[in-house]
């Protein structure tokens, strides 16, 4: 027989029966909720997964509002946007190319790792060096630094209408 039972039984042996069922009804409620726990355990266990909220993919833009855009934020004196918005341009003439969709979280060198195409990459290097080395440092973009872009930009749309 098992002994702490026996123990406990020979401890309440003397007891008023209202303690001796008193104690019997609270071990034997114990034992229901633990068992009503395992069971509730296991079927939450067994039951689908909550549905997680879904992320809103923000819409791709359309290459030509952004080349648009650039091009008026050129005309405003506004290099370091104009530059940017370029760049986001060359991006999504890359990956519409390849039919994929713009890639939201990597850094400009990781997304230069993405491509293997020699001469892409001569091109996006021109946008990355520019916003490695002036805007993160804080220096102000000109006239040349836009212009520079524009035929890094004008380059890869003529090489890929020629391919096309």
């Amino acid at each position: 027989m098992f002994r702490p039972l026996h123990k406990i039984g020979n401890a309440i042996e003397g007891a008023p029966p209202l303690v001796y069922w008193g104690i019997i009804v609270l071990l034997a409620g114990a034992l229901f909720a633990i068992l009503a726990h395992i069971i509730y355990t296991f079927y939450r266990a067994m039951a689908a997964p909550p549905e997680l909220p879904r992320v809103q993919q923000e819409e791709q833009p359309h290459l030509s509002d952004l080349k648009d855009r650039a091009f008026d934020l050129a005309a405003a004196g506004n290099y370091v946007d104009a530059s940017r918005m370029l760049y986001r341009a060359a991006l999504l003439l890359l990956e519409q190319s390849r039919g994929s969709r713009l890639r939201v979280g990597l850094t400009n060198q990781e997304y230069l790792g993405t491509f293997k195409v020699s001469w892409v990459i001569e091109h996006l290097q021109v946008f990355v060096d520019l916003i490695d080395w002036k805007w993160y440092r804080d220096r102000s973009f000109d006239r040349v630094d836009f212009e520079s872009c524009r035929q890094a930009f004008a380059s890869l749309e003529q090489r890929l209408e020629g391919e096309a």
